[in-house]
């Protein structure tokens, strides 16, 4: 491998995640949100997705807050992949659309305003 390519893979943000005992190291850039269920979070990466034993509250905290911000009791997004917000709901370039509670809409509003 490109020792450049290398080392640039090495200065992103990466979270590190085991599906059926399988370790996997995802790059955050590249998660588009989360979902939490009963027995973990449904991690939406690319066009994979992936099933994690962590819940969405332990994930958040090892998650940049730069990139993501929960948006539901059940939702996670990475803001940087937001097509855009309307009536209550966020839609995500990947075409996939997730709703906004009450709660964090303020926030979510102020942190879209900052990444601009």
């Amino acid at each position: 491998m490109n020792t450049l390519i290398y080392e640039e893979l090495e200065a992103q943000d990466k979270i590190e995640i085991k599906m059926n005992g399988i370790p996997y190291l995802l790059i955050q850039e590249h998660i588009e949100a989360i979902m939490s269920i009963k027995d973990g979070c449904f991690i939406y990466y690319e066009n994979e997705v992936f099933l994690c034993g962590k819940t969405l509250r332990e994930l958040l905290k090892e998650l940049n807050p730069k990139y993501f911000l929960q948006c539901h009791k059940r939702y996670a997004v990475n803001i940087r992949k937001i097509k855009e917000v309307r009536d209550g709901e966020i839609y995500l370039k990947c075409s996939k659309k997730i709703r906004v509670s009450r709660r964090y809409k303020k926030v979510l509003e102020n942190m879209i305003l900052e990444e601009k």
